[in-house]
């Protein structure tokens, strides 16, 4: 049975969510995406473009997370201001 969940914890919830389909939806990009512009016609997002936003994607998650598992590796009790949901 799933516990009640704050409101916080619903954003929170909701920005991982976001996070890890903008994570698939990258990856896929990555493997899809030209490694060079074409010579001619409108300009493409490069495969290095993907790349980043995909080392941005995964840096942030962990940023995000670091609180929780710092709290549980060394069995810390501190509070997460609402400000770090956002």
């Amino acid at each position: 049975m799933l516990k009640r969940l704050k409101w916080t914890q619903w954003i929170a919830l909701f920005i991982f969510v976001s996070m890890g389909v903008s994570f698939f939806y990258t990856l896929f990009e990555v493997f899809t995406a030209p490694v060079k512009q074409p010579a001619s016609g409108p300009s493409v997002t490069l495969r290095s473009d993907y790349l980043f936003l995909l080392l941005e994607i995964i840096l942030g998650m962990v940023i995000l997370a670091l609180p929780s598992i710092l709290a549980r590796r060394f069995n810390l009790r501190f509070r997460v201001s609402f400000i770090s949901y956002l």
